[in-house]
């Protein structure tokens, strides 16, 4: 057991977890190319991540994978407090866990299968996210952003060596810190329990680990491109569900090198070949002592008013890319508009991952 790659990853998942807009895939672009990388390192960032996304929300703003919670947050928030944000949080960990592990044999068979209609998959591909834009109310603005976040994409991708610090950090951190408004004091309340029925719990545990297989299936989706999944529920159930997709995804990551070869979050394909030779038990190990770690240290750090920092958070992530690549400045800025302009025009931030969606379409086919 590497011990100063878990306290490393620890300290550096803590303080990345709280940076909108700062991914472990950009963390771990930078830790790679400076050869201090390690798979223990990875997976920390990953699953502390996919727990401080929530606390963050409340912080600052959402990245993409917590913009979908960020409404319910609020409005769970708002009747509530924060007690059972935290019970739904503690609530989803769990339900995640305990259903990937009785799942693991099927979800082998299945992802091995997958591997072998890959190309029909990314065909269908074009017609799913045609179906998404076609739901929306505003067609052609959510096209409009969609193409040009494609075009954002494939021009960063050809230019850049790391676009995705310059792109995720624009569209889902500094635009977010721009525009919202002042983060208000988190009220805490006694919580006896929630208004929401077992049934409902487990449909909505059902729903969320069943979209993050979903997500699985095809390449570059987001969890807001499977959230008509959540449509038919309520405030709390949806959160959930939420909650236990972006769980999952993490887990099924993790797990995919395994049996798939190839794993969705990039951060851990940068290391799958170190996790293929790892006892897969220890892997799951850490990830559960990130979780609960980053669970705890949210819980502390929630009590503070952080909201008034976002300028220094800006100033930071501004910082970081210029240390990762100079010319990314530009990609920064424009993305930080396009981000600025998909809420003006009331759009879902979920299909600015045009950015990436497009770019993966012109390599598959």
């Amino acid at each position: 057991m590497g011990v100063p790659e878990i306290g490393i990853g620890l300290i550096i998942g803590f303080i990345s977890g709280f940076i909108p807009g700062l991914h472990p895939n950009l963390i771990s672009q930078f830790l790679n190319s400076l050869g201090l990388l390690s798979f223990e390192i990875a997976i920390i960032l990953v699953f502390c991540n996919s727990i401080l996304d929530y606390f963050q929300t409340l912080i600052f703003a959402p990245d993409e994978e917590s913009a979908l919670a960020y409404s319910p947050i609020l409005k769970v928030l708002r009747e509530g407090g924060a007690a059972p944000i935290l019970k739904l949080l503690r609530m989803a960990i769990l339900s995640s866990l305990l259903l990937f592990l009785l799942l693991l044999p099927l979800l082998s068979f299945y992802f091995s299968f997958l591997k072998k209609i890959k190309r029909f998959v990314v065909w269908s591909l074009p017609f799913y996210i045609s179906f998404l834009i076609f739901k929306e109310k505003n067609k052609i603005e959510t096209l409009l952003i969609f193409l040009i976040s494609g075009i954002l994409g494939w021009f960063s991708i050809k230019f850049l060596k790391n676009p995705l610090f310059s792109l995720l950090s624009g569209i889902y951190g500094i635009s977010n810190l721009i525009i919202k408004e002042e983060v208000r004091e988190i009220e805490y309340r006694k919580l006896f329990g929630l208004p929401i029925r077992k049934r409902e719990i487990i449909l909505s545990v059902l729903l969320g680990f069943f979209g993050a297989v979903f997500m699985h299936s095809f390449p570059a989706l987001t969890p807001s491109q499977v959230s008509f999944l959540f449509l038919p529920l309520g405030i709390y159930e949806k959160l959930l569900a939420i909650m236990c997709l972006t769980i999952s995804d993490s887990l099924l990551s993790l797990w995919l090198p395994f049996s798939y070869g190839k794993s969705r979050i990039g951060a851990l394909e940068m290391v799958k070949e170190q996790i293929k030779q790892s006892n897969f038990f220890y892997l799951l190990n850490l990830s559960i002592i990130s979780m609960a770690l980053s669970f705890f240290i949210g819980k502390f750090i929630l009590r503070f008013n952080l909201g008034k920092y976002k300028r220094w958070v800006i100033g930071l992530i501004i910082f970081i890319q210029v240390l990762i690549e100079i010319k990314g400045l530009s990609f920064l800025i424009l993305s930080s508009l396009l981000g600025i302009l998909t809420d003006k025009l009331k759009v879902k931030k979920g299909f600015c991952m045009g950015c990436l969606i497009i770019p993966t379409l012109i390599y598959y086919l």
